[in-house]
């Protein structure tokens, strides 16, 4: 269980102090950027600062392999909308 210690908000909260949405945040956590607690009801918490830690991690810019470019990390295109 991860440390409950500083700011905890839940999944709609700490959504909307990174600018994205609570699916991103879920996404997050299954890739292990993000390790929620839960509460007695067994809803998310985030630790505010695990969320700005991700999201800055997700806006840095890293050097593809494959092109010797620096592009930014996206989330898998294979995982959006499924049968779209």
């Amino acid at each position: 269980m991860a440390d409950c210690t500083g700011t905890l908000l839940t999944i709609s909260v700490a959504a909307r102090v990174v600018n994205r949405s609570a699916t991103t945040l879920r996404l997050w956590e299954r890739r292990g950027l993000l390790s929620p607690v839960r509460d007695s009801s067994g809803r998310r918490l985030y630790r505010q600062q695990d969320v700005l830690k991700a999201a800055a991690t997700i806006r840095r810019p890293f050097n593809d392999p494959l092109t010797g470019r620096f592009r930014m990390l996206e989330p898998d295109a294979s995982r959006r909308k499924r049968g779209a």
